[in-house]
């Protein structure tokens, strides 16, 4: 990725994806790809404070924040650069049904207005909520890039 945020593997030696690409192009069928819209634990390494937490002294190790900066930094920049140099019809989210969860950070506490003594339904809808318009946001933005640009998630 040319993203500065982003991170290839490590053991990858070659675009592969852009094999995939010329292939998908030489037969004329649409690409996707697979993407954590939520989970990125190198971000997560990199940028601690952008973590979400499960209580004031453990990370949700992996899980960004929704009111964090990794969409603007790193998925919407990600998604088309995609879409621009490999072609890519659309993306599949994946992994964002298990990954969002309350959190418990200071940022998420204010942002959410949430304590961890609040029953679990009510922090569930108000975690529910807070990932719609955090999806939402990023849909609409991909949209207004390439009206045609697919995104597919299995959140709900």
């Amino acid at each position: 990725t040319n993203v500065k945020e982003g991170k290839a593997a490590d053991n990858i030696v070659s675009d592969n994806l852009r094999v995939w690409s010329n292939v998908a192009k030489k037969y004329n069928i649409p690409l996707f790809v697979h993407y954590s819209g939520v989970w990125d634990t190198e971000y997560c390494k990199a940028h601690p404070e952008e973590q979400a937490k499960y209580d004031a002294n453990m990370a949700h190790v992996g899980a960004v924040m929704l009111e964090g900066k990794y969409l603007d930094d790193v998925l919407i920049p990600q998604m088309k650069e995609l879409r621009e140099e490999y072609g890519i019809a659309g993306v599949w989210i994946d992994g964002d049904c298990w990954a969002v969860a309350p959190d418990f950070s200071e940022k998420g506490k204010q942002i959410y207005g949430i304590t961890e003594d609040m029953p679990k339904r009510q922090l569930n809808q108000i975690m529910h909520d807070a990932y719609l318009r955090y999806l939402q946001k990023y849909v609409d933005e991909l949209h207004n890039y390439d009206p045609d640009f697919k995104v597919i998630s299995n959140y709900e």
